[in-house]
């Protein structure tokens, strides 16, 4: 799953941008404090999960203009991805108010947000669109692998080993240190026995071994 196209609208700081990324490989966004770096990851994981880059879903996508949200306004992402089948998908959610103009009334008045979603431009629901996206990709892998904080602040310790897939490999690191603790240990108990007469210092000493290296 490779990110090709992003573009923003009314998000956040951002008014209008757009990104391209012709083969899907690794670009860097420049930018001075407060350009909007962090604005762009928030919109990328906003779209796949409802999320900012922090993982908080507290946090608004609207547009601020004098200190006051930007009213009548969509505030939209929209990314276009290349799949593992070489299949191009476009992903598009859209942020907006709701007004209704109540009977007897000569205006508006606001009633909520809705958000409207969207896969290859076919208008979707919010349960199938979440079932799409967690079908092409996990979500705690996706933060693993993007934000360098996420590992250590928001996954526990069990999860950290089975996430990066390294229990085995610790495992059967212990077994070989373990192994090779032993060969040394039972190569100067030989070393010594040479030098001693009878068996039982021996086999005492790799008696005493095994209860260190087990």
């Amino acid at each position: 799953m490779k990110l090709l196209s992003m573009k923003l609208t009314n998000f956040k700081g951002i008014r209008d941008a757009r990104f391209d990324f012709p083969d899907g490989g690794n670009y860097n966004i420049y930018g001075a404090n407060e350009a909007g770096k962090s604005t762009t990851f928030d919109a990328l994981t906003w779209l796949l999960f409802d999320k900012d880059s922090s993982d908080s879903k507290d946090f608004s996508v609207k547009t601020i203009v004098d200190g006051e949200p930007l009213h009548h306004a969509e505030h939209s992402v929209e990314c276009a991805f290349l799949m593992e089948d070489g299949l191009r998908v476009p992903l598009k959610k859209v942020f907006k108010e709701k007004w209704q103009q109540p009977r007897g009334k000569l205006e508006a008045e606001f009633a909520g947000h809705t958000i409207a979603y969207f896969i290859d431009e076919v208008p979707m629901s919010a349960t199938k669109y979440k079932e799409y996206i967690s079908g092409i990709i996990d979500e705690k892998r996706f933060k693993t692998l993007t934000n360098p904080f996420y590992f250590n602040e928001k996954l526990k310790d069990e999860t950290r080993f089975r996430r990066v897939d390294v229990g085995d490999h610790i495992r059967n690191l212990k077994a070989f240190l373990g192994k090779i603790t032993r060969d040394i240990a039972i190569g100067r108990v030989r070393m010594e026995s040479r030098q001693k007469r009878g068996g039982n210092t021996v086999v005492l000493a790799l008696s005493e071994l095994e209860d260190c290296v087990t």
